[in-house]
């Protein structure tokens, strides 16, 4: 598994996870397409961005926060990594600039 940015201008699709320009997301298929010529193509020319890589199958955004009392995932009080670790479980990629339309669907992805 590796994180890894999207450098581009438009949404690409790695090991089939979406991410959209300027958006991290965790590719899990990353050990089996890393070799592939389009990938080192486009991490050698700066359109992808390796930012870790985890061979040991562990997670490498950090945990989602617990739930509330009443079950529901406690948005409000997520830091940005838990955010975009939150986000990434939902298979939705996260970005920067696009933070508060992402805040509300992680609030209906957690319901």
């Amino acid at each position: 598994m590796a994180q890894i940015k999207n450098r581009f201008t438009r949404l690409l699709n790695v090991g089939g996870v979406d991410i959209r320009p300027g958006a991290t997301a965790n590719v899990r298929e990353w050990d089996a397409i890393k070799d592939g010529p389009v990938i080192k193509t486009w991490v050698n020319g700066g359109v992808l961005e390796v930012v870790s890589t985890d061979n040991g199958g562990n997670s490498l955004l950090p945990p989602v926060p617990s739930t509330t009392n009443d079950g529901e995932t406690d948005i409000e009080k997520m830091t940005v990594p838990q955010l975009q670790a939150f986000l990434t479980s939902k298979n939705i990629a996260y970005s920067d600039e696009k933070k508060p339309e992402l805040l509300e669907l992680a609030r209906e992805a957690s319901k």
